[in-house]
């Protein structure tokens, strides 16, 4: 309270002294005075727990019910693919007609392709013999793929080969031969066999063109060039200075290198464009390069001069020297 007096009267009257708390008499007993029924053991219960009631049913939480329906219904799915395998006999399908070594396999197609347009699509290839678009039985509606018969084989092949990945009604299709009655032990897709799957649109990433970058990217004058690496000496060897083999092989095409792989005939127009002009420009830096040298002293002279002899007069050490050729 020594510390309170300190203060003035307005703070003081803030702090006033707490009475002492109201005794209140305890509602429950003291530990002494209380009286409960002793704990006893349970084995006068185990003989009950080897006798569980007859009458009692389990509950199932929804974990337990989810993987039973799965498993019951994976089950069902099975016996019902086998006895569908059982019954499927291309050979003695009513609705398949026609030679099978003239009909091509026409797949992905849109879904509201009518045999009509297939038969507009095919005709330029050959005389059309029958066309046929499988379709859901219970709706009616196109399954998405068909089949076209020819009179001759010989536009049978011309079209297989030819029309692979044509576009049909903004859609592109794949084409196949018939393999229902061609092939031993063949099954469609919908029975387990075929050869489709998903994300068949998905386009194959394309290959580099030349050959792979040096570390850390295009450096500047660090590109295949004979010159101080992080602060190093100059080479003092001007072949040194050259690009390697590999490297010029793979802009001039030759030595089977920088192409990876793919003749250049199966390459898109588009993308030959970009190499046309490429290559222009290389001709005139090839040009210049050859139009400096016409006006460049001898290479002997000049290496004995201005290569061993830097600007500073170092002998071609660290500081100065002349700039190193660029390869474009």
């Amino acid at each position: 309270m020594a510390e309170l007096e300190r203060l003035p009267p307005h703070i003081q009257r803030l702090f006033p002294e707490c009475p002492e708390p109201r005794y209140l008499e305890p509602i429950d007993y003291a530990p002494e005075d209380r009286k409960t029924q002793k704990i006893s053991g349970v084995s006068a219960y185990l003989e009950m727990l080897k006798q569980p009631d007859p009458d009692y049913v389990p509950t199932e939480s929804w974990l337990v019910k989810q993987q039973r329906e799965k498993r019951l219904k994976s089950e069902r799915q099975k016996v019902t693919q086998q006895e569908r395998k059982e019954a499927w006999d291309p050979k003695k399908d009513d609705k398949i007609v026609g030679d099978p070594f003239k009909t091509l396999f026409v797949a992905r197609l849109a879904f509201d392709v009518t045999e009509n347009d297939l038969e507009e699509h095919y005709i330029k290839f050959g005389p059309v013999k029958h066309v046929r678009i499988v379709r859901d039985q219970k709706t009616g509606k196109s399954n998405g793929y068909g089949f076209v018969e020819f009179q001759e084989e010989d536009d049978f092949r011309k079209a297989f080969q030819m029309t692979n990945g044509t576009i049909i009604k903004g859609r592109k299709v794949v084409v196949d031969v018939e393999r229902g009655r061609t092939v031993s032990g063949w099954l469609p897709r919908r029975l387990g066999g075929g050869k489709g799957g998903r994300h068949y649109t998905k386009e194959g990433e394309r290959k580099p063109l030349g050959p792979p970058m040096p570390p850390g990217g295009v450096g500047g004058r660090d590109l295949f060039l004979g010159v101080r690496d992080r602060g190093g000496p100059r080479s003092r060897d001007p072949r040194g200075s050259r690009p390697p083999e590999d490297f010029r092989d793979s802009f001039r095409g030759g030595r089977g290198g920088g192409r990876g792989g793919r003749d250049f005939r199966e390459r898109d127009p588009r993308d030959r464009e970009p190499r046309d002009r490429d290559r222009d420009f290389r001709d005139r830096d090839r040009d210049r390069r050859s139009q400096y040298r016409d006006r460049s002293p001898p290479r002997r002279e000049r290496d004995r001069g201005e290569f061993r002899r830097g600007p500073m007069g170092d002998r071609g050490g660290d500081r100065g020297g002349r700039e190193p050729t660029k390869y474009y």
